[in-house]
């Protein structure tokens, strides 16, 4: 089917409200051949407007499908991939499709000696990227894997170091139709539009870079991720909630009251009547950083779980087992001081490589732990978390 038929097909389909529509209007009454495709094509056309480009591009004839073929091989290379392109006619078509895990690729260069247009579907995203925004991915977590290897880490260390990472990225929905823009890893470090789904997504691939493996968890429209964490140095054995969207860079500020009493505040929250004292950084919040699976549901109180997935694989993760069990347990005890006391031997280091200097990194810890104490958007001020240090 050409592209030109494929985008009529679209505006047919957009005509029903839904499948039974469809079928009750159109297939029980003329009985198409297409019948099956056409079923396919639906839920496409009927969401958003890169997904049926997706499926428009998988499709059409107009597409060369190399990554049919690569599906039936094994450890291919790139190598593999051009010597297959080469076997076609490559003037019959308008594009190439390929299929790439989210890592390094020597000879990439070799697609682009090719001089047709690339378009990757990058194993575990939804939707295709264009060959310079996967290099420029690649590039971005390269590097940050080469800057962690330089550095002897724990486990606790990597997955502070990764969250602080994604914590820079300011949550900013796209404007136009194209959820691929904030979701799809590829896609979002080249546009800096990034959503749930993008912040749980890089996450879990920086866990990936430095050797961790990790889950995404879909809620209510909402994604975050659990992480099975065992790290010796500091006596750490067990699985944790995090969510980098809700801590994320959302312009906090300690400011005075119109009434005197002071306290931290997210932007949106920030009034007239307020005086800011300080702004900080970026990269402050831990409120939602290794919450204990046992605490789960004591901080996530709505959730609606839609399924947990291995990052990286397509395995999902049985929700009426033990680990489903685990999520919604539920006893009345605060967040354990554990967490603030893991922070404050942890932060030390990872501010450092970051680069921030003794000094910084005191300030810093002292604000980041009075941040957790305060509250966790006004949900749990009656968990008073205890600690040693408090504002001067």
């Amino acid at each position: 089917m050409s592209d030109e038929n494929l985008e009529k097909t679209k505006n047919f389909l957009l005509n029903f409200k839904d499948y039974e529509d469809l079928k009750k209007r159109y297939i029980d009454v003329y009985h198409p051949n297409n019948e099956k495709l056409l079923e396919e094509l639906f839920d496409s056309a009927k969401s958003s407007s890169d997904v049926w480009n997706l499926t428009k591009y998988l499709f059409s004839n107009e597409s060369l499908r190399i990554d049919k073929l690569q599906r039936k091989m094994e450890n291919y290379t790139i190598k593999d991939i051009v010597n297959l392109i080469n076997a076609n006619d490559l003037n019959n078509y308008k594009r190439i499709i390929i299929s790439l895990d989210n890592i390094d690729y020597n000879n990439l260069e070799d697609l682009e000696k090719l001089n047709i247009p690339i378009l990757i579907q990058v194993k575990g995203d939804k939707g295709l990227c264009t060959l310079d925004e996967f290099k420029n991915m690649r590039k971005i977590f390269s590097d940050f894997r080469k800057s962690c290897e330089t550095y002897t880490l724990s486990p606790v260390e990597k997955v502070t170091l990764a969250y602080d990472y994604v914590k820079f990225y300011y949550y900013n929905r796209e404007e136009n139709n194209n959820k691929t823009e904030s979701r799809q890893l590829a896609k979002l470090l080249n546009t800096g539009n990034i959503v749930c789904e993008g912040y749980a997504k890089m996450f879990c691939q920086l866990l990936k870079e430095l050797g961790l493996d990790s889950y995404l968890v879909y809620i209510n429209e909402h994604v975050r991720v659990i992480v099975n964490v065992k790290d010796e140095k500091y006596d750490i054995k067990g699985v944790y909630a995090f969510d980098p969207t809700w801590d994320s860079d959302l312009e906090m500020a300690y400011v005075a009251q119109e009434d005197g009493v002071e306290c931290y505040k997210i932007k949106s929250d920030i009034k007239e009547t307020d005086t800011i004292i300080e702004k900080m950084p970026s990269t402050i919040r831990y409120n939602f950083y290794m919450i204990p699976l046992l605490e789960y549901s004591k901080y996530f109180p709505n959730d609606k779980f839609e399924k947990i997935l291995k990052y990286g694989t397509t395995d999902t993760i049985d929700l009426e087992g033990v680990f489903a069990e685990a999520i919604h347990y539920n006893d009345n005890k605060p967040r354990n001081n554990e967490t603030i006391n893991l922070l404050m031997q942890v932060l030390p280091k990872t501010k450092k490589i970051e680069g921030y200097n003794n000094e910084q990194i005191e300030h810093f810890i002292e604000n980041a732990i009075n941040i957790m104490n305060q509250d966790r958007f006004g949900k749990f001020d009656k968990y008073n978390l205890v600690s040693n240090v408090s504002r001067s």
